[in-house]
């Protein structure tokens, strides 16, 4: 089993994507001792024609990116790998590659050999470094100062296997000029190949990319003829915070011919918008006649502890789609519990799928005792900032 001193080292990062299968991905430096040979492959693995490949430590001043073919797997044998107090049981596998174009940079070699190992008993073990990715495309990265390459599936698994040398603990580091490069290459090859473009811009929003090295490259894609790449575009931006890109969510939303699908994962990111700065457009969208974007908006409005839009949220207990007013009355009355103001309000229990008696009489209450006391409330400040007004206790 190879090990540290033979120049095998644990690519410290983590990924997951659906149900694919997963794959632990080691960075193999020469000499490495393989097992024996095994006969017969025992099952499909079948490489992507193109192959993104990110090398962005090749040279000492220049970053090498090049797109190439995987030409051949073979199974090398079984055997173990340890990671900590944890052992894997599984199968060494290599792949061979011949590099097509370079995209940028000078490539040193124009063909590569990779060796990965994939674990068959993964489920039953805690590995604190694992990743789950595609089987059928490949990529992969050249680390600085040796000829070691990581097996890798999709541009972006290139993308995140760049920070294992600089970032082991975390995915904080990202270099401006490699973020700005992959970002403009993605850009290049999005309309040719959105199978290899989409997951990769979706790995740059797990990065702390330089907003203004990766914003002018996702708003241009955000016009993109692939739903799929213009909703990663468009998640991009709000990762960034360009609120904008709420904009455009919004006019999505209204056009007949974007995918419902892709609409309902946008309102799944709107969700998460934080800011302040993006108040006005996230009320805005609580006029999209897309229930997930009105969910979304008032989910995200719901969360940012801010007393002046209690009267907002209160709007939203008259929608007209169950999950929407399901989630102003949970916003609105956790946005009470912060401020203590639950005392006096409805005692009615109420679930999900069963909350219409709960609906009636929080509108009630609010129209009642809520509306003249935070009906004109323009404090901008976080509920977690306003002075203790004693205990109180609510239904939910």
């Amino acid at each position: 089993m190879p090990s540290r001193s033979s120049g095998v080292d644990l690519v410290r990062t983590k990924w997951r994507l659906g149900r694919t299968a997963p794959l632990l991905i080691i960075l193999a430096c020469p000499p490495v001792a393989y097992p024996q040979p095994v006969p017969r492959w025992p099952g499909p693995l079948v490489p992507h024609p193109r192959v993104a490949v990110v090398l962005p430590e090749a040279l000492p001043s220049a970053e090498l990116i090049v797109t190439g073919r995987a030409e051949s797997l073979a199974l090398r044998g079984e055997g173990e790998y340890q990671a900590g107090t944890a052992i894997a049981k599984g199968q060494w596998i290599t792949a061979d590659f011949a590099i097509d174009h370079v995209v940028n940079g000078a490539c040193p070699s124009q063909r590569v050999s990779v060796l990965f190992f994939h674990p068959t008993d993964i489920d039953s073990l805690d590995f604190p470094y694992q990743i789950q990715i595609h089987r059928r495309s490949l990529a992969f990265l050249k680390r600085k100062g040796d000829a070691a390459y990581s097996y890798e599936l999709t541009a972006r698994v290139g993308a995140i296997m760049r920070l294992s040398p600089t970032a082991p603990e975390g995915m904080h580091k990202l270099p401006t000029p490699f973020s700005k490069l992959t970002a403009e290459w993605l850009a290049a090859v999005q309309e040719e190949d959105p199978e290899i473009a989409v997951p990769a811009f979706s790995a740059l929003r797990y990065f702390d990319c330089a907003r203004s090295d990766i914003l002018p490259v996702m708003q241009k894609v955000s016009s993109s003829r692939h739903p799929n790449i213009m909703c990663e575009a468009l998640k991009t931006r709000l990762w960034i915070n360009d609120w904008t890109a709420l904009d455009e969510i919004l006019s999505l939303s209204r056009s007949a011919s974007v995918p419902e699908r892709m609409v309902a994962l946008l309102g799944g990111e709107v969700c998460f918008v934080r800011s302040p700065d993006a108040v006005p457009r996230l009320k805005a969208l609580l006029n999209s006649p897309n229930p997930r974007i009105r969910h979304g908006a008032c989910y995200a409005l719901s969360k940012m502890g801010m007393k002046s839009l209690l009267p907002t949220i209160a709007q939203c207990l008259s929608d007209p789609h169950g999950d929407v007013s399901f989630q102003a009355l949970v916003g609105l009355i956790d946005i009470l519990v912060v401020c203590k103001g639950l005392e006096g309000t409805p005692r009615v229990p109420f679930t999900r799928k069963d909350h219409a008696e709960a609906l009636k009489a929080w509108t009630a209450w609010w129209e009642q005792k809520g509306k003249p006391i935070y009906g004109t409330q323009a404090e901008a400040s976080p509920l977690r900032a306003q002075p203790d007004k004693g205990p109180g206790t609510g239904g939910n």
